[in-house]
């Protein structure tokens, strides 16, 4: 950075309410202590900036001469707080404009229930489904139940058939329930059994 550019910034700086100190400029245009004090002390010299001492503190003060801020410096606060609270600025003016990196949590990621992933798969095989399992999966299951209930009616094996289709359905709702909680999206569980990576379903 060249002085003229550093005088651009110092005087950018000022207009946003930000108070002159060595510390602050420091921070906020990540340059070393000494040369900014070098620099300022040169822009002073100049006519460029005025100082004063700001004696609760001990530090020096500069503004830039004949401007007339947007916003009002904060002469209140204490030069270790300022000098965090550049540091901090300077890091999100730096920091990629990603809105969901501004909050740690994030938006409140959807729930979907185990329990009643589980009983409507089971009272309604592969239909039941359609509550937590990606799209196509569930379709398939559905076609798939009903065939496999069209056996139900064989007799002496056929109430396993049914009951079998109905329990498998049912595991299979809780299972993609689950995998929806953890992921936030509907998931498909063939992948994470059988141990190959699947996509996310719709």
């Amino acid at each position: 950075m060249k002085l003229k550019t550093f005088e651009t910034e110092v005087t950018r700086l000022a207009d946003s309410g930000v108070r002159l100190t060595v510390a602050n400029v420091a921070a906020r245009l990540r340059l070393s202590s000494a040369k900014t004090e070098a620099w300022l002390d040169e822009l002073a010299k100049a006519g460029k900036l005025d100082l004063e001492i700001d004696e609760d503190h001990g530090v020096i003060v500069y503004t830039v001469r004949g401007l007339v801020p947007r916003r009002m410096p904060r002469a209140d606060v204490h030069p270790g707080t300022e000098l965090r609270i550049a540091q901090m600025e300077a890091d999100l003016e730096r920091a990629p404009q990603n809105p969901r990196a501004l909050s740690p949590l994030g938006p409140p990621r959807r729930q979907k229930s185990v329990i009643v992933a589980f009983l409507a798969a089971a009272f309604l095989p592969g239909i039941g489904l359609f509550y937590a399992a990606p799209l196509t999966s569930a379709l398939l299951a559905s076609i798939a139940c009903i065939l496999l209930m069209k056996l139900a009616v064989i007799p002496f094996v056929g109430w396993a058939i049914g009951g079998g289709v109905a329990l498998a359905s049912g595991v299979a709702g809780a299972l993609y329930a689950s995998a929806f909680n953890r992921t936030g999206q509907r998931t498909e569980i063939v992948g994470r059994l059988t141990g190959r990576k699947q996509l996310p379903g719709r």
